[in-house]
C-alpha cells in the first residue's frame, strides 16, 4: 500500500537547482511503491552495509536523522510560507490596481508639505478643488499603501529556504556539534567520548579561525571563523555529561552588535532574522546607547511579528495627529504619510 504521502516529480527547477541524486531517488521511491518502504530501504542499507549503528551511539545516529530531518521540514515550511505570501501580494496589488483605476477619474492629488517635512496627500473631488468655500470632499477608494508592500516584502527576504531556523540559544543544532549566542559571546558545544582526556583534545583558537577535534583524527570543526573573536579572552574545557563530555569553547565576539549565522564560514547558517533576543540579557550591556538600541531593535521586531507599527512608524504618526489637531479646518480622511 502506497503511503498517504505523495510522490511528486518538480519539471519547473532547473539542473543547478535539482539534486543529482534526484532522478536515481525517485526512481527507488516509484520501485518501492511508496515513502516508508523507501525509508525502510534507506536504513537497512545503512545497517547492512555501513557502520551507521555501529560506530557511533544510537543517540549520535538518531540526532544525525533528526538534524536532517529538521533541516529539510524547515526549508519546506519557508518554501510553503514563500508561495502564500507571493499570492498574497499578487492579490493585493490586484486590487490596488483596481481601485487606482476607479479613483483616478474623479479625483486629483493635491501635496502640501507641513512644517515637519512630512508630506501629506489629501485626495478631493476636482469640482471641489475649484471652489474652497465648499464642503469637504467625500471620501473616495482608498488603495493599498506602500508601507503593506513594504512589510510584504521583508517577510519575502525573512523566509531563505537555504538558511535553518535558529535553536532556542540562537545558534545551530549541526550533526556533529552545536552553538549559541549573545550578542557579547558565542559557545560552541562538541561532544565526545566519554574516555577522553584533555591531553586527547585539539582546540586552536586564533582571531579568525577555530579547529577543533581530537588528536590523530579529522578535525570535527576546522576553518575560518565568521567574524573576528579576542582570541586572548577565549577558553575551552572539557565536560562530564551523562552520555559522555563535552568539549565547550566560549569566544568573546569583537563586534558586540551583530548575530552570527555560523561559526565558520561553509557551515550550515541560520536565520538571524529569526534570532528571539532573551530580555534578561539587555542589562548585561554596559553601554547605555548600544542597550537603548537593542531595546529599540527587539521592540519593532514585536511589533512587526503582531502586525502593529514599529517605533519609526508611531513616531510619523505622532507627527500627524499633532498637525492635524493644529489644523482642523482641514479635511484628513484620505491622508497618508509618505
Amino acid at each position: 500500500m502506497l503511503h498517504s504521502w505523495a510522490l511528486r516529480r518538480v519539471h519547473s527547477r532547473t539542473m543547478s537547482e535539482e539534486n543529482e541524486f534526484d532522478g536515481l531517488l525517485m526512481n527507488i521511491a516509484e520501485r518501492r511503491r511508496g515513502i516508508d518502504p523507501m525509508l525502510d530501504s534507506v536504513f537497512g542499507f545503512l545497517r547492512r552495509r555501513t557502520d551507521f549503528f555501529k560506530g557511533a551511539s544510537m543517540e549520535k545516529a538518531e540526532q544525525t536523522v533528526m538534524d536532517a530531518f529538521r533541516k529539510h521540514a524547515s526549508i519546506a515550511e519557508q518554501e510553503v510560507a514563500k508561495e502564500k505570501a507571493k499570492e498574497e501580494k499578487k492579490r493585493k496589488k490586484a486590487e490596488k490596481e483596481k481601485a487606482e483605476k476607479a479613483a483616478k477619474d474623479t479625483s486629483k492629488v493635491i501635496e502640501d508639505p507641513n512644517k515637519d517635512g512630512m508630506l501629506i496627500e489629501e485626495v478631493v473631488d476636482e469640482a471641489q478643488v475649484a471652489s474652497a468655500t465648499e464642503a469637504p470632499p467625500e471620501p473616495v477608494a482608498k488603495a493599498e499603501t506602500a508601507g503593506e508592500d513594504e512589510k510584504k516584502e521583508e517577510g519575502d527576504e525573512e523566509d531563505d529556504p537555504n538558511k535553518i531556523k535558529p535553536n532556542s540559544g540562537n545558534g545551530g543544532d549541526m550533526a556533529e556539534y552545536s552553538w549559541v549566542q549573545t550578542l557579547e559571546e558565542l559557545t560552541v558545544t562538541v561532544p565526545v567520548p566519554g574516555n577522553i582526556k584533555g591531553s586527547h583534545v585539539v582546540c586552536d583558537i586564533g582571531s579568525q579561525k577555530l579547529t577543533v577535534g581530537l588528536k590523530g583524527k579529522e578535525p570535527i570543526l576546522n576553518g575560518k571563523l565568521q567574524k573576528k573573536v579576542n582570541a586572548e579572552d577565549a577558553i575551552w574545557t572539557l565536560e562530564p555529561t551523562k552520555d559522555g563530555k563535552h568539549v565547550v569553547i566560549t569566544l568573546e565576539k569583537t563586534n558586540q552588535m551583530e548575530w552570527w549565522s555560523a561559526v565558520v564560514e561553509g557551515e550550515q547558517e541560520i536565520n538571524t532574522k529569526k534570532v528571539e533576543p532573551e530580555n534578561s540579557k539587555i542589562s548585561d550591556l554596559k553601554d547605555d546607547e548600544t542597550r537603548q538600541m537593542v531595546e529599540k531593535m527587539m521592540y519593532d521586531q514585536r511589533q512587526k511579528a503582531m502586525g502593529l507599527p514599529t517605533s519609526d512608524e508611531q513616531k510619523k504618526n505622532d507627527v500627524l495627529q499633532k498637525f492635524m489637531t493644529q489644523h482642523p479646518e482641514m479635511d484628513f480622511s484620505n491622508a497618508k504619510i509618505c
